[in-house]
Formats: C-alpha cells, sequence, structure tokens
C-alpha cells in the first residue's frame, strides 16, 4: 500500500470512528458507512464481520488498532491520543496534545502531508 492510500486508509478510519463513537449518527452518515464497508479493503474484513454481528465496541478497538498501525507506518512519532481527545483551536485542522505539547495536524493525503513536512510539522 503506498503513502496516498494509507492517507485515504485513514481518513475512512476517521470517518467510522465517528460513525461508530457518534450516539446522533444519522441516516446520511450511515450510508457513507454502507459504502465504505462494501469496499474491497482488506483491512476492513473483520469490522465487517463485526458491523454485520453488530458489535460495536469490537469495531471501536479494531478501527483504534488499524489506525496506530497506520500512522506509524506513516510517522516517526504519531500522537497516541485519539484526534477527539485533542484539545480544539481555532483552526479545525489542527489541534493540541498536552500529553506530547505539541499541535497535531490533521491531514488527509500526501500533498498536505508533505506540505506540513516541509514546515517541519510532520515527520516521516
Amino acid at each position: 500500500m503506498n503513502i496516498e492510500d494509507k492517507f485515504k486508509l485513514l481518513s475512512k478510519i476517521n470517518l467510522l470512528q465517528g460513525y461508530f463513537g457518534s450516539n446522533d449518527a444519522n441516516e446520511e452518515y450511515s450510508k457513507v458507512i454502507n459504502e465504505i464497508l462494501t469496499e474491497q479493503i482488506d483491512e476492513f474484513v473483520q469490522i465487517k464481520k463485526e458491523f454485520l454481528e453488530h458489535n460495536i465496541s469490537n469495531i471501536i478497538i479494531l478501527l483504534a488498532s488499524l489506525k496506530t498501525n497506520i500512522s506509524k507506518e506513516l510517522f516517526k512519532n504519531p500522537c497516541r491520543k485519539n484526534w477527539l481527545e485533542l484539545i480544539e483551536t481555532d483552526d479545525n485542522n489542527i489541534k493540541y496534545c498536552t500529553d506530547c505539547k505539541k499541535h497535531v495536524f490533521y491531514v488527509t493525503n500526501q500533498s498536505e502531508f508533505l506540505f506540513r513536512k516541509n514546515l517541519e510539522q510532520c515527520e516521516l
């Protein structure tokens, strides 16, 4: 899997985490989730199985694990906290981590990543 594919997968994982961690998921969100889970992505095989069996707690664990593994492949020192655990800033794509005392940047593709890397905001 190349870097761009890993970023796409991380983006889908974030959507799934938002959906399964939310109490106010709506029908439109459900359509997006169903589209993601019907894609032929090897990493989602177990998640699909758990989804069909309505094992939401297992899905949340699997998503966190998958996200951690991909982040470790992409970044030297990925933040251990979930995006939702970070402190909000004025910019929706930047949050602050109280553990590592750094800003964390939300990147969704390789070009954004390279932009942040050139600014020394992300480490590959």
